[in-house]
């Protein structure tokens, strides 16, 4: 299979960069596969943007650094426990605090898989049909789950001002649970996307699956489009914005001579 990638991004209204994104360098993809991160610092917290940035170099590290025979998912896993640890460090051990969270793609031998941690969300359009792989890792699904065991009432959990707040991220002291799947087939034509919540935050599922569902449009195209969508909505308080986008491509067998 042929991957072809598209990466953009903008500060929107903020006033400092804390997304970060990242993916595997082109000389390794036959050996290592291809690997995707998109990490969105906290903004809330001391420094986001240096937790964002540790996220995609210590899992782009781990990549290069171990075998590439392991099971994907296996893979995965330790990419992000790697990275965890150094943001841990950073927090407990230097005393800065922050947090970020990440969203990750490995794709190897026409197979993919995905690792989550947080609120950034993971695409795939297959077909006509846009279908998002991840769940968000917020509060608003303990408090929806909460009340369906009758533990509080369905209209407090709807109400709480802390549905939005993150229930898991890159550096929390807890290891808790990460969203993942088991490796599955890629197909030809799979279009598949990342974004930060200053992207889902302000442009629909429709408009989304509208750019991606260009067949004109490489993947480059896609993420800039993509991205100005997000800035023609001029949102007053627009938050950093970024997006990778990639586009699996079936490769052309040679006719024998």
């Amino acid at each position: 299979m042929i991957f072809q990638v598209g990466m953009s991004q903008n500060i929107g209204k903020r006033s400092v960069q804390q997304d970060s994104i990242g993916r595997s360098d082109k000389s390794s993809l036959k050996e290592r596969g291809l690997l995707l991160v998109l990490s969105d610092g906290i903004s809330s917290m001391e420094a986001g943007e240096r937790f964002s940035g540790l996220a995609v170099e210590e899992m782009m590290k781990a990549y290069q650094a171990e075998s590439p025979d392991k099971d994907l998912l296996d893979r995965l896993l330790s990419f992000y426990k790697r990275a965890r640890q150094a943001a841990l460090h950073l927090r407990l051990e230097e005393g800065i605090e922050g947090g970020a969270t990440v969203t990750a793609v490995l794709a190897h031998h026409g197979k993919c898989a995905f690792v989550s941690s947080g609120d950034s969300r993971l695409y795939l359009l297959r077909g006509k049909g846009l279908i998002q792989l991840n769940r968000e890792q917020q509060m608003g699904h303990v408090l929806d789950e909460r009340a369906a065991l009758g533990l509080t009432l369905r209209e407090e959990a709807e109400r709480s001002v802390y549905r939005k707040a993150l229930s898991n991220h890159l550096a929390m002291e807890e290891e808790l649970p990460l969203d993942y799947c088991e490796p599955f087939q890629l197909l030809g034509g799979d279009r598949m996307i990342l974004i930060s919540d200053g992207v889902f935050s302000t442009l629909s599922e429709a408009e989304l699956e509208e750019i991606l569902a260009d067949p004109a449009r490489t993947a480059s195209e896609a993420a800039e489009d993509v991205i100005e969508a997000v800035m023609k909505h001029d949102q007053p308080r627009q938050d950093n914005c970024s997006v990778i986008v990639l586009i699996v491509k079936e490769a052309q067998k040679r006719s024998a001579l």
